[in-house]
């Protein structure tokens, strides 16, 4: 197959163009409403995404997520205490269990977290809906799926 003549190619182009004035003046409107509402529907596709992501999770989506040994932690908060551009953080344990009640049971993962650390990272404490985020001692705070399930308040 032999080159292509970019010159022979915008003549042609040229050519249609001015000979089909009326037609050519359709297709570029067209073609630009088109891409016009392209973006349009991405940006507010893309908006929606974002909004609904917010409203769900809220902060609750870590920007960086660093996983560390035991012997690490130390080092790391070490660090992040000292760094300004660190707003916030909260270790983590995460583990996988079985919740059971009278009424059932289930697979669970289980978030070992710090309770004034996790409701600074993550704004735990506007989803609360029943009883006081901070536990302590051996308490648990369950997710509203669980608990129905669980046939637990």
């Amino acid at each position: 197959m032999g080159r292509l003549n970019l010159r022979y190619v915008a003549f042609l182009a040229a050519r249609y163009f001015t000979s089909w004035r009326k037609q050519s003046v359709i297709v570029v409107i067209v073609i630009a409403g088109s891409v016009a509402l392209y973006t349009l529907s991405y940006s507010i596709l893309n908006g929606l995404t974002v909004a609904t992501l917010s409203r769900t999770l809220g902060l609750a989506i870590p920007h960086v997520e660093v996983r560390v040994d035991g012997d690490g932690l130390a080092d790391l908060e070490a660090f992040l205490n000292v760094c300004d551009e660190v707003e916030a953080y909260s270790p983590r344990i995460l583990m996988e269990g079985l919740a059971a009640s009278e009424r059932g049971h289930g697979g669970v993962r289980v978030f070992g977290v710090d309770g004034v650390m996790e409701a600074r990272t993550s704004g735990i404490d506007g989803f609360v809906v029943r009883g006081s985020w901070n536990v302590g001692g051996d308490g648990a705070v369950l997710g509203s799926g669980l608990a129905e399930r669980l046939g637990v308040g």
